[in-house]
Protein backbone atom coordinates (compact mmCIF):
# COMPACT_ATOMS: atom_id res chain seq x y z
CA UNK A 1 0.00 0.00 0.00
CA UNK A 2 2.71 2.36 1.24
CA UNK A 3 4.52 1.52 -2.27
CA UNK A 4 1.48 2.46 -4.51
CA UNK A 5 1.33 5.96 -2.48
CA UNK A 6 5.03 6.48 -3.18
CA UNK A 7 3.94 5.08 -7.09
CA UNK A 8 1.39 7.89 -7.07
CA UNK A 9 3.01 10.90 -5.20
CA UNK A 10 5.71 10.41 -7.97
CA UNK A 11 3.25 10.22 -10.98
CA UNK A 12 2.54 13.91 -9.05
CA UNK A 13 5.33 15.06 -8.71
CA UNK A 14 6.65 14.14 -12.48
CA UNK A 15 3.36 15.68 -13.62
CA UNK A 16 3.92 18.77 -11.78
CA UNK A 17 7.45 19.05 -13.23
CA UNK A 18 6.06 18.09 -16.69
CA UNK A 19 3.55 20.80 -16.26
CA UNK A 20 6.46 23.23 -14.78
CA UNK A 21 8.45 22.61 -17.53
CA UNK A 22 5.49 22.90 -20.38
CA UNK A 23 4.67 26.53 -18.81
CA UNK A 24 8.53 28.22 -19.00
CA UNK A 25 9.09 26.57 -22.21
CA UNK A 26 5.26 28.34 -23.38
CA UNK A 27 6.51 31.47 -21.52
CA UNK A 28 10.24 31.43 -23.65
CA UNK A 29 8.61 30.56 -26.49
CA UNK A 30 6.30 33.77 -26.22
CA UNK A 31 9.66 36.33 -24.93
CA UNK A 32 11.69 34.79 -27.30
CA UNK A 33 8.82 35.66 -30.51
CA UNK A 34 8.33 38.95 -29.03
CA UNK A 35 11.62 40.05 -28.87
CA UNK A 36 12.31 38.70 -32.43
CA UNK A 37 9.34 40.22 -33.68
CA UNK A 38 10.41 43.37 -32.24
CA UNK A 39 13.82 42.98 -33.60
CA UNK A 40 12.80 42.29 -36.95
CA UNK A 41 10.35 45.47 -36.90
CA UNK A 42 13.13 47.92 -36.14
CA UNK A 43 15.83 46.07 -38.59
CA UNK A 44 13.30 46.54 -41.23
CA UNK A 45 12.53 50.44 -40.39
CA UNK A 46 15.90 50.95 -40.62
CA UNK A 47 16.59 49.10 -43.63
CA UNK A 48 13.52 50.56 -45.47
CA UNK A 49 14.92 54.41 -43.95
CA UNK A 50 17.84 53.68 -45.01
CA UNK A 51 16.99 52.69 -48.66
CA UNK A 52 14.46 55.94 -48.54
CA UNK A 53 17.61 58.28 -47.95
CA UNK A 54 19.76 57.23 -50.19
CA UNK A 55 16.96 57.51 -52.95
CA UNK A 56 16.25 60.48 -52.34
CA UNK A 57 19.88 61.97 -52.71
CA UNK A 58 19.69 59.83 -55.90
CA UNK A 59 16.70 61.69 -57.06
CA UNK A 60 18.37 64.76 -55.87
CA UNK A 61 21.95 64.74 -57.17
CA UNK A 62 19.95 63.71 -60.91
CA UNK A 63 17.44 66.98 -60.56
CA UNK A 64 21.11 68.67 -59.20
CA UNK A 65 22.33 67.40 -62.88
CA UNK A 66 19.11 68.78 -64.75
CA UNK A 67 18.96 71.83 -63.68
CA UNK A 68 22.57 72.39 -64.16
CA UNK A 69 22.08 71.78 -67.75
CA UNK A 70 19.45 73.16 -68.03
CA UNK A 71 21.02 76.84 -66.82
CA UNK A 72 24.36 75.80 -68.95
CA UNK A 73 21.74 75.46 -72.36
CA UNK A 74 19.92 78.65 -71.12
CA UNK A 75 22.97 80.82 -71.08
CA UNK A 76 24.11 79.20 -74.19
CA UNK A 77 21.04 80.68 -75.81
CA UNK A 78 21.06 83.92 -74.12
CA UNK A 79 24.39 84.10 -75.44
CA UNK A 80 22.98 83.33 -79.29
CA UNK A 81 25.39 80.55 -79.21
CA UNK A 82 24.64 78.38 -82.75
CA UNK A 83 23.21 74.72 -82.83
CA UNK A 84 26.74 73.17 -83.37
CA UNK A 85 27.79 74.88 -79.97
CA UNK A 86 24.53 73.59 -78.36
CA UNK A 87 25.22 70.02 -79.55
CA UNK A 88 29.13 70.16 -78.23
CA UNK A 89 27.69 71.57 -74.58
CA UNK A 90 25.16 68.00 -74.93
CA UNK A 91 28.03 66.65 -75.66
CA UNK A 92 30.14 67.88 -72.89
CA UNK A 93 26.82 66.89 -70.73
CA UNK A 94 26.82 63.58 -71.63
CA UNK A 95 30.41 62.58 -71.07
CA UNK A 96 30.13 64.32 -67.93
CA UNK A 97 27.13 62.28 -67.16
CA UNK A 98 28.40 58.96 -67.81
CA UNK A 99 31.79 59.54 -65.84
CA UNK A 100 29.56 60.01 -62.64
CA UNK A 101 28.27 56.90 -61.10
CA UNK A 102 25.77 57.86 -59.13
CA UNK A 103 23.58 58.91 -62.10
CA UNK A 104 25.21 56.61 -64.57
CA UNK A 105 22.43 54.37 -64.76
CA UNK A 106 19.71 57.24 -65.18
CA UNK A 107 20.72 59.61 -67.49
CA UNK A 108 21.73 57.60 -71.09
CA UNK A 109 21.90 60.94 -72.81
CA UNK A 110 20.75 64.62 -72.31
CA UNK A 111 19.25 65.99 -75.57
CA UNK A 112 17.37 68.83 -76.20
CA UNK A 113 14.95 70.44 -79.00
CA UNK A 114 16.08 73.52 -79.93
CA UNK A 115 14.90 76.23 -82.96
CA UNK A 116 12.86 73.48 -84.74
CA UNK A 117 15.54 71.14 -85.03
CA UNK A 118 16.73 67.82 -82.73
CA UNK A 119 19.80 67.47 -80.96
CA UNK A 120 21.06 64.90 -79.25
CA UNK A 121 24.86 62.38 -79.67
CA UNK A 122 24.49 61.82 -83.02
CA UNK A 123 24.44 65.21 -83.92
CA UNK A 124 21.61 67.55 -84.93
CA UNK A 125 18.66 66.37 -86.43
CA UNK A 126 16.27 68.05 -88.28
CA UNK A 127 12.04 66.96 -88.22
CA UNK A 128 12.29 64.22 -90.77
CA UNK A 129 13.40 62.24 -88.56
CA UNK A 130 11.61 62.67 -85.28
CA UNK A 131 9.28 64.72 -84.31
CA UNK A 132 9.62 65.64 -80.45
CA UNK A 133 6.36 67.24 -80.16
CA UNK A 134 5.01 64.00 -79.72
CA UNK A 135 7.19 63.04 -76.27
CA UNK A 136 5.82 62.96 -73.57
CA UNK A 137 8.27 64.85 -71.87
CA UNK A 138 8.04 67.74 -74.50
CA UNK A 139 4.25 68.10 -74.02
CA UNK A 140 4.89 68.08 -69.93
CA UNK A 141 8.21 69.96 -70.50
CA UNK A 142 5.62 73.21 -71.70
CA UNK A 143 3.82 72.89 -69.08
CA UNK A 144 5.87 73.69 -66.62
CA UNK A 145 9.19 75.88 -65.77
CA UNK A 146 9.98 73.32 -63.17
CA UNK A 147 11.68 70.27 -63.62
CA UNK A 148 9.13 67.61 -65.39
CA UNK A 149 9.10 64.03 -64.15
CA UNK A 150 7.70 61.22 -67.01
CA UNK A 151 8.51 57.79 -67.73
CA UNK A 152 11.29 57.17 -69.46
CA UNK A 153 11.11 57.95 -73.01
CA UNK A 154 12.30 55.30 -75.81
CA UNK A 155 15.25 56.63 -77.89
CA UNK A 156 13.64 56.40 -81.44
CA UNK A 157 17.27 55.86 -83.15
CA UNK A 158 19.07 53.03 -80.52
CA UNK A 159 15.35 51.87 -79.15
CA UNK A 160 16.90 51.81 -75.10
Amino acid sequence: MRLLAVLKNGWKLVGLVFSAFLIMTLASYYYVSTVMKSQIDLHSRSELMMYQASLRNLVQANEDALMHSSAVITMNLENDASLEDQLATLRNLNSIFSAQQDIKNVFLSVYGYLDGSFLDNSGIIAGAFFNPKTAPWFRGALLTTEIYHTEPSIDPRTGK
